[in-house]
């Protein structure tokens, strides 16, 4: 009886890892899966390391179906203490043959997609990343959601 507790416990530990791949993870849904110039996609959370190595992604769910190999996008990076940074950033969807990169089900696909990878986050506080797309066309369709992964590594930055 001892071995079979000892065991359902290694398995719930085991599960409950599993489930913790991201210390933070923010979705946004797209209105009518149709993103709009000028339309723009905010994520907020707090982070209290600053010594930890922080992995950043963007979860796209999009059609299978979505025509373009990538999407163009602006990014958002605003710091605890106000300062923000803006880039543009070219999101790979797509093989050049219309094969979509992501996982899908269905109909839509989610593509996850390294934003930065190996980074701190420098200051303790309040981020925000926002995202709008940049594309050559008004209305982008297909595009369903939006989620903002961020994932600590077992990494630490030195401080000199």
């Amino acid at each position: 009886m001892r071995n079979v507790a000892f065991v359902f416990l290694i398995l719930a530990l085991g599960f409950s890892a599993c489930t913790d791949k991201y210390e933070v993870e923010l979705k946004q849904e797209v209105a009518d899966s149709i993103w709009e110039e000028g339309e723009r996609v905010d994520f907020e959370f707090t982070i209290d390391d600053t010594l930890s190595i922080h992995n950043l992604y963007l979860a796209i769910e999009h059609d299978e179906s979505y025509s373009y190999q990538n999407l163009y996008v602006q990014v958002y990076t605003k710091f605890p203490e106000g300062d923000t940074i803006q880039r543009m950033v070219s999101l790979e969807l797509n093989h050049s043959s219309g094969t979509p990169y992501g996982e899908c089900s269905g109909e839509r696909c989610v593509s996850q997609i390294a934003l930065q990878q190996g980074t701190f986050f420098p200051k303790a506080g309040k981020y925000q990343f926002g995202f709008e797309q940049y594309d050559r066309k008004d209305k982008v369709r297909g595009i369903h959601s939006l989620a903002l992964q961020v994932e600590k590594t077992e990494d630490k930055r030195t401080i000199d």
